[in-house]
């Protein structure tokens, strides 16, 4: 036997206890006559612990159950708290209800007050032609449970018919005005052929069972939040996959994935959340059109594993994004991850974008996060990124690394590989751009080259090479005395070398090797050059913050008389555009 403690925004509550039990699916509810079933004892399918007499099973049914036959013709009742009207089955009160049966033009109406219904589903096919064919009309909640190796069909029409001119609800094959809750061992699909697959007004919670839902709009779709604790979730939407669209209320918009596993095929965003989107556990496939992971507020991500493949950004907030634990990769995307700011304390990324790898800019996505015609060295109010633990990896065509604020490098390990053009960057901020530890490897052009403010508190040493190494060329730096500080193969080209370490000292010699090119680098300042800028390369880029100077003309584009910095750590150059822009803007 399996039991567990189930409630509302992610709090165990005691008054809820699934069971599994002999292939019955049990909710009990602990205290007296407040259960759903108005018993001292309540349960979906029996009476839990109770004597072998009061679990007889009565009609085909467990103690306490209404057991429901659809047909074509109608609905046949065995017990209290429904009835039926042709093809239409209303159900009054709350309680328990097994329902099994074929019907291709019926529906399901709960009408039950405050009443919590529960509604087994033991392999139930129901369809309809111009209607919710689940339609949870009033209740205080509504829990299917899907009946271990059932399998349970729900499917409405292309165009509705509402008995009042003005209404659009519902609009979806499974709907309730109210708590909408899942669970159970058994299988359902949903196939939404008018708006949604599933929407709740309330709450919507998946805890078990194997959902695949198909719809021409949002699969998923709670008002207040949509919660997915557990259980196997395919989704096929030609809108969003998972939706909470509450904008009113502070508390409330929100997706929280805890569990499960969750898979979208969405043409627009995969996850959308008003508020908040978190995601603690689980395992997630998206492919989304738009960003696969969206907050119109905040995203935390503490775990769980992430595939996830877009059209605009992999996870983007308006807002906050943190990520502090989980697998996360951004195998396709147009930016990585966006947000006003990043916070990364852990977990292990990995992302591949046409543009910016992690951006941190102000305003919506898509939307506002500046543009051609923005002034590309602004430096927007609160935007920063901070990589303080994990390991992060990124493949990027535009910039690596691009903060319209700052960029803290606190801890961890973070890998660029920048573009191969000379318009983008390994680094790009506008704001400081501060190392105190961790550990930075960026390879790639060295046009736009930006690196760490001379205020850093850790070494750095950026090397350019003689000649554009080939993808797969290896990369070593060792100390005077041989230890090896870095081995790493990038698989892009590149010509330029970002690399900070808390291994590397001040006042100390270290060889850095790049296929058969080998140089000496002296550390005598935190920020430390070695080589001269390719001369096939731009010479822009820009400066530190407030030291920014239009490059003077140097014809072999190699250091200026007496200058400890390279060409080009001034100025854009000229022509070249900002890396800020969406595309299409």
């Amino acid at each position: 036997m399996k039991a567990g403690l189930y409630s509302k925004n992610g709090k165990k509550d005691a008054r809820y206890v699934w069971e599994k039990k002999a292939g019955t699916a049990y909710l009990l509810r602990a205290g007296g006559a407040a259960g759903i079933f108005g018993l001292s004892c309540l349960l979906l399918g029996g009476c839990g612990r109770q004597t072998a007499d009061a679990q007889k099973e009565t009609a085909g049914g467990s103690a306490g159950e209404t057991v429901i036959t659809a047909a074509e013709t109608g609905f046949t009742i065995n017990g209290p708290g429904a009835a039926a009207d042709g093809t239409v089955l209303t159900i009054t009160q709350g309680g328990s209800y097994r329902v099994s049966g074929a019907v291709s033009d019926g529906r399901i109406v709960i009408d039950a007050g405050d009443g919590e219904v529960a509604l087994i589903m033991d392999g139930l096919s129901i369809a309809s032609a111009d209607f919710s064919p689940i339609y949870g009309q009033q209740c205080k909640s509504l829990t299917i449970i899907l009946e271990e190796g059932s399998e349970n069909t729900v499917s409405d029409g292309a165009l509705y018919e509402y008995d009042r001119n003005g209404d659009d609800e519902p609009d979806a094959a499974v709907f309730s005005h109210d708590d909408l809750i899942f669970g159970g061992d058994g299988r359902l699909r949903v196939i939404g052929n008018y708006q949604e697959g599933i929407r709740g007004k309330d709450d919507v919670t998946i805890r078990s069972g194997i959902l695949e839902i198909e719809a021409v709009n949002d699969g998923i779709k709670g008002k207040d939040s949509v919660e997915i604790e557990g259980g196997t979730i395919t989704v096929t939407a030609g809108g969003d996959g998972v939706q909470a669209s509450n904008d009113s209320d502070a508390d409330k918009g929100y997706v929280r994935i805890t569990g499960g596993g969750l898979s979208i095929d969405a043409a627009e965003k995969g996850i959308k959340a008003e508020t908040l989107a978190e995601i603690t556990d689980g395992v997630l496939d998206v492919a989304a059109g738009d960003d696969a992971v969206h907050s119109n507020g905040d995203i935390r991500i503490s775990g769980g594993r992430l595939a996830l493949r877009s059209g605009d950004d992999g996870v983007h907030a308006d807002r906050s994004l943190s990520v502090s634990g989980g697998e996360l990769t951004v195998a396709e995307s147009y930016e990585g991850l966006e947000g006003l700011s990043v916070d990364i304390t852990g977990g292990t990324i990995s992302i591949v974008s046409e543009d910016d790898g992690i951006n941190a800019a102000g305003g919506a996505d898509s939307s506002g996060n500046g543009g051609r015609g923005d002034d590309p060295f602004a430096v927007a109010e609160g935007a920063y990124i901070r990589i303080a633990g994990g390991e992060v990896r990124v493949n990027a065509s535009g910039d690596g690394i691009d903060s319209n604020g700052d960029f803290f490098m606190e801890g961890g390990t973070l890998y660029v590989e920048g573009p191969l053009d000379g318009g983008n960057g390994i680094l790009d901020y506008n704001g400081q751009g501060r190392i105190v530890g961790g550990t930075v490897v960026g390879t790639g052009n060295a046009g736009m080259l930006q690196t760490f403010s001379e205020d850093s508190q850790q070494p750095v040493i950026v090397r350019f090479f003689e000649a554009k190494k080939e993808g797969g060329s290896a990369l070593k730096v060792e100390s005077s005395d041989g230890a090896s500080l870095l081995e790493y193969a990038p698989q892009k080209e590149y010509s330029v070398l970002i690399f900070s370490s808390p291994e590397l000292k001040l006042g100390e010699n270290y060889r850095i090797t790049a296929g058969e090119e080998s140089a000496q680098a002296q550390t005598d300042e935190v920020i430390t050059y070695s080589g001269e800028r390719m001369g096939g390369e731009f010479p822009g880029g820009r400066g530190e913050p407030g030291r920014g100077r239009r490059p003077e003309e140097h014809g072999d584009m190699g250091r200026p008389e007496g200058a400890p910095k390279p060409p080009g750590e001034g100025g854009m150059f000229e022509g070249a555009e900002g890396g800020f822009g969406r595309r299409g803007e």
